[in-house]
Formats: structure tokens, sequence, C-alpha cells
């Protein structure tokens, strides 16, 4: 006969709902990602991002819950000026309560939220999208090129 002792099971839970940032180049914005715990003890989390466009979040890298509570973790998704396509990315997001030590085994405990960012084309009035300024300039010059080769040119010496 083997005996079971039964001790109480907490979870990290997080508040659902998709995470959708629409942003262009330049910009910075913010969501807040709600992280619940249902323990009775305080809590240490570990945060953390990977994936693509995970470079462009910022947050706490470490949060503490207390018993039963809902934080809303501040997140920020910054595009720099720099960057220069239209394009959407998907990073998620990890808090990790770390296990506790001094058994024979230690679970760690993850959330984890997926982040949709859609870096928008840039817009100037006069061509539109940032895409079509490369062709317009283009155009320009080469009509420009074509009239100095039309025309002839006389030195004088």
């Amino acid at each position: 006969m083997i005996f079971l002792s039964a001790n109480n099971v907490y979870a990290l839970q997080e508040v659902a709902g998709k995470v959708n940032i629409d942003i262009k180049p330049g910009q910075t914005k913010s969501f807040h990602w709600g992280i619940i715990s249902d323990s009775n003890q305080t809590t240490m989390l570990n945060l953390s991002a990977s994936g693509n466009g995970s470079e462009f979040l910022s947050y706490p890298k470490t949060v503490t819950l207390g018993p039963n509570q809902l934080q809303n973790i501040q997140v920020n998704v910054t595009i720099p000026s720099t960057h220069g396509s239209a394009q959407t990315l998907t990073p998620f997001l990890t808090a990790t309560e770390p296990g506790k030590t001094g058994g024979p085994t230690i679970i760690n405990v993850q959330v984890i939220k997926i982040v949709t960012i859609n870096i928008q084309p840039i817009v100037v009035p006069e061509f539109g999208s940032l895409a079509g300024i490369t062709f317009a300039i283009s155009v320009i010059v080469t009509v420009f090129i074509m009239q100095i080769k039309n025309r002839s040119f006389r030195l004088n010496t």
C-alpha cells in the first residue's frame, strides 16, 4: 500500500484576452498584463520575453504578488523610428514562479502571454506609404538623367 500526502496546490493565473498593438515606427504604446496569485503567501515572479519582436518590449524583470492578489504589470512596446518595414511580430511574455527548494522535485510554474505587434507603415502625405517613396525618388532621378542626356552642352575654352 502506498500513502500519498495531500498538500494545498496553488496556481499562477493570468487575465484572459488577446493583446494586439498597432504601432508606427518612432512610437511607444503600453498595455497591462494581469497576473493573479491564488496562493495565500507572497510570491516572487521572474518575467522574461522571447520570440520575434521581444527586443521591442520593456517590463519589470521581477514582480512580487501578495496573497490572492491581481497585479497589473505595465509593458511598453517601443518601435525605433529607424524601423523601416511594416510587419507583424508575435513575441511572448513569460511569468515564472520558481519552485520551492528542499524537496526531491522542484517544479516551476509559468504563464505565457502572446503579444501581437502590428507595425504600421509610415505614411507620407505626398507619396502614401514609405514603401512608395523609393519608387517615387527612382522615377524622379531617372527622368532627370534622361533630360540631361537629351541636351547637348557646349564648353567654351
